[in-house]
């Protein structure tokens, strides 16, 4: 896909970033992948472009244009409803059961009723809105955690609960299924298996509940 945009945007080039080396994908320079099990995040992909000046990059498109054309989406978007929240944001993240988050350079800010999360380094894209990830979202009076949040916990939390699941009991939960558990397990936890993070669940009553994302539930042989 970065390829294909290169190719139809002339002055585009993929650049080269050092400090990313050992994420970029072989044989597509400028282009990085993270592994959700392999580094401290919730798994993606991301290019780096240079961009030709302003004042060239929509020159080409200038003469095609007919007067009555809308003007290119990246103008939208700084016009409107779907630009990106303020730099500010929240001053500081809510308060959540499942840990304490981490002091950090994070831009912190909600959007409905989904908490987010960027790195501050990111405040310069502040148009691409999409750059951040959600870490929690909130059901009535109470914030339930995301995925995300569990994939990144490493870099997000101070501390959190954890629960080491048996072969059998990880094939339950990755098909959707809740797990027994011991009485006196309650609240949230990030479960693994074999030290790898799956996603969340919530202890009550005995039982594990299993909140790892329906898209992802799968039968795996045991």
């Amino acid at each position: 896909m970065v390829g294909r945009f290169v190719e139809s945007h002339p002055g585009w080039e993929p650049i080269r970033l050092p400090e990313l080396e050992r994420w970029e994908v072989p044989g597509h320079s400028g282009c990085y992948r993270v592994w959700p099990h392999l580094d401290p995040a919730a798994g993606g992909f991301a290019a780096a472009l240079r961009c030709p000046s302003p004042a060239d990059r929509w020159a080409d498109r200038a003469v095609a244009r007919s007067p009555i054309e809308k003007a290119p989406r990246t103008s939208r978007m700084r016009r409107g409803s779907r630009s990106a929240p303020g730099i500010g944001g929240l001053a500081n993240p809510p308060a959540v059961p499942w840990g304490a988050w981490k002091d950090g350079d994070w831009l912190w800010f909600q959007r409905g009723d989904t908490l987010m999360v960027a790195p501050r380094a990111s405040a310069e894209w502040e148009t691409l809105r999409f750059s951040a990830m959600s870490v929690a979202r909130k059901r009535g009076p109470d914030w339930q955690p995301s995925y995300g949040c569990g994939r990144a916990a490493q870099s997000l939390l101070d501390s959190y609960p954890m629960l080491e699941l048996a072969t059998d009991q990880a094939v339950s939960y990755v098909r959707g299924d809740s797990i027994p558990v011991s009485s006196r397990a309650a609240g949230w936890y990030i479960v693994h298996w074999q030290g790898r993070r799956l996603g969340w669940a919530k202890a009550a009553g005995g039982r594990l509940r299993n909140h790892f994302p329906k898209g992802l539930r799968q039968e795996c042989p045991r």
